[in-house]
């Protein structure tokens, strides 16, 4: 019980500094419009369903957030499919943020690597508390994952993150197109 709410402390804790930089720091001191909002190109830029999101962009929270739980999650569990799934679902929420107008591609880029950073420092204060907590393992089995996770529970969650990308796929193709 102690791990998986360490886990999600850290998941949390993952989301709050992502977001909480981009959104009460950097959006305000940078103040770069958003495509869809810049006085200049507003008109040009195709809008979906009326959202254009607040004033300032840079740099997308949406990036910084997803990618920031992808890098946690692929350092804690470290499987090569959940790897790619993670960071594709992160790439695939990064693209609709510019699909939107929402944001240019400096702004999704900024966002990975601050997520990055945040997804790392998250792992880093994990493994540091897990490791005060748990006892060392050592995972051999090729029913685990080197960090000691089910594969079958790995195959679940990936069997969600791809059928997630299809739905979100398929539904955007079908209701703004």
């Amino acid at each position: 019980m102690a791990q998986i709410l360490l886990i999600l402390g850290c998941s949390l804790l993952c989301v709050a500094m992502a977001d909480g930089v981009t959104d009460f720091l950097v959006k305000p001191l940078v103040g770069r419009w958003r495509p869809s909002n810049d006085p200049i190109i507003k008109y040009t830029v195709r809008v979906v369903g009326g959202m254009r999101g607040g004033d300032y962009g840079f740099f997308s929270a949406h990036a910084a957030n997803t990618f920031s739980i992808a890098m946690f999650f692929c350092l804690l569990v470290r499987s090569k499919v959940l790897s790619i799934s993670l960071i594709l679902w992160a790439l695939v929420n990064c693209y609709t943020r510019m699909y939107l107008g929402l944001h240019y591609p400096l702004d999704i880029l900024c966002g990975l690597l601050w997520g990055g950073v945040v997804g790392i420092l998250a792992y880093i204060v994990y493994y540091k508390i897990y490791s005060r907590i748990a006892p060392a393992n050592n995972y051999i089995s090729t029913q685990y994952t080197s960090t000691g996770y089910s594969l079958s529970d790995v195959d679940i969650v990936e069997l969600v993150l791809v059928l997630t990308i299809v739905y979100t796929v398929i539904a955007a193709v079908v209701v703004y197109n």
